[in-house]
């Protein structure tokens, strides 16, 4: 009797001991998870525990090794690695294609995405994709799907990049292109008159003259959705949103309005200048002129600002972006730029300054990168970017960081490839490829015409214009 006790006695202590040691595993597996969740890894160059930070390395094409500081690891682009917080050095390499290398700057908590880096195929064929061409203009549209071109008689060519087909169409110059639709059968345009048109590219006898329609003259207009039903014209000093189907335009909350861009609906633009009225203690007097850099969205009651400064910088230059749910804003006033980040505002200023920078010179131009994650500041040779992953600006001068490819020759046009790829044209006609860092530099074509370069929409291919003709290489 007194053994069957004796192993029950022992059987409920093994059973305590059990649950025990299985309650303290789930508590120190619960906060393992809680850490890891919250970042936190073991640093192996330093063995110790640390908050550290998840990097997504991408390159165009995958299936690149992936290097850290000089180590290379296991698994290839796209990958996810998590990384000490801190500087890093990375390279990306693939047999048979350029590599690219890099610093990225780690934040311990946060993910930080690399983007899709372009590796450029060393052996490349050159094939001809229209003989007996004298282009004279050139338009790419943003997504890289079409490029229209002009001859010196001129007759207009359709290019589709990711074919390599080309088509005559029945548009007649003079023109400038303003944008393409979404779905590519529709051009807006500004003609030889100063009307504002849409050219139907499959049928051009359907051209439709938005000027004339609503007759109203407008100093800008852009397509509001992918369709160009809706468009956003300013007239007066105020934003109008147009229906192409009914010829009807309505006012929206936007007003005193110098220039604008928008994204869709949204809207940002600065004002005309106006006196802000300050107190000297009895009197209210006007102080200074002072111009404000606002939001509005088509349909909402209310514009927000977002920045005011003095009316002392002409032009000014404003840009939208997304980029993963946030939206951003850039600002070039003088030489002065700014970049703000945030929720699209909504009755109240939801954006702040993430990043500013005086540059030296002054923007002429200011351009997405085509991905959301950069934005370029640009005039003649001197550059900005800024990245949307660092908040960070950084400027050069282009010709002094493509020394090692271009020499002393001189720059006659440059331009944006794709997100994350820019192009420099020689006037000896060389055709340089490099990224937003000018850290990776890659010649891709000589003797190339000074007319816009454009990647094909799938990546596949690199078109340029010649003196006579249309080529193009496969680049991956």
């Amino acid at each position: 009797m007194d053994s069957i006790k004796e192993r029950e006695k022992k059987r409920i202590i093994r059973v305590a001991i059990t649950e025990g040691l299985m309650a303290v595993t789930i508590i120190l597996l619960t906060i393992i998870l809680l850490f890891v969740v919250q970042g936190y890894g073991i640093n192996p160059s330093e063995g110790r525990i640390e908050r550290l930070g998840l990097v997504e390395f991408s390159s165009e094409p995958g299936g690149a090794v992936v290097s850290i500081d000089g180590n290379e690891i296991f698994f290839r682009t796209s990958t996810n690695r998590t990384l000490s917080a801190g500087k890093h050095e990375i390279v990306l390499s693939r047999a048979g294609y350029s590599s690219w290398a890099g610093e990225i700057n780690v934040v311990e908590g946060m993910m930080y995405r690399t983007g899709a880096r372009r590796l450029y195929k060393l052996e490349r064929e050159v094939e001809t994709v229209a003989s007996s061409v004298e282009a004279s203009s050139a338009y790419v549209s943003p997504d890289r799907k079409i490029m229209l071109y002009w001859t010196e008689e001129g007759k207009c060519y359709i290019l589709r990049t990711n074919e390599g087909d080309v088509t005559e169409l029945p548009i007649e110059k003079p023109f400038e292109v303003v944008e393409i639709s979404g779905d590519h059968n529709k051009m807006l345009a500004k003609n030889a008159d100063g009307d504002y048109v849409i050219i139907r590219i499959d049928k051009t006898a359907e051209t439709i003259n938005v000027t004339k329609n609503l007759g109203m003259n407008f100093d800008e207009v852009r397509s509001e959705n992918a369709s160009m039903e809706r468009l956003l014209g300013l007239s007066n000093h105020q934003i109008f949103e147009i229906n192409v189907v009914s010829a009807e335009a309505t006012a929206t909350t936007a007003t005193d309005v110098a220039s604008f861009v928008n994204y869709g609906s949204r809207i940002a633009y600065v004002s005309l200048p106006h006196s802000e009225m300050t107190s000297d203690g009895d009197n209210i007097v006007a102080d200074r002129s002072v111009r404000e850099l606002r939001t509005t969205e088509v349909g909402t009651l209310t514009s927000v600002a977002l920045y005011q400064s003095a009316d002392l910088f002409s032009p000014r230059l404003i840009k939208i972006n997304e980029y993963y749910g946030d939206y951003y804003i850039a600002l070039a006033e003088g030489e002065e730029v700014k970049v703000f980040s945030g929720r699209w505002p909504d009755g109240k200023n939801t954006m702040k300054i993430v990043a500013e920078k005086t540059l030296g010179w002054t923007p002429a131009v200011v351009d997405n990168g085509g991905n959301g994650k950069t934005v370029v500041f640009q005039n003649g040779n001197s550059a900005a970017f800024f990245d949307a992953e660092e908040f960070r600006i950084s400027d050069y001068d282009i010709a002094t960081m493509l020394s090692s490819e271009i020499g002393s020759a001189k720059i006659v046009s440059r331009g944006s490839l794709d997100g994350y790829s820019q192009y420099v044209v020689t006037e000896d006609g060389k055709l340089v490829a490099y990224d937003a860092e000018a850290r990776n530099t890659f010649t891709l074509a000589l003797n190339v015409k000074n007319l816009p370069i454009t990647f094909s929409e799938n990546g596949d291919f690199v078109y340029y214009f010649t003196e006579d003709r249309i080529e193009r290489q496969r680049i991956k």
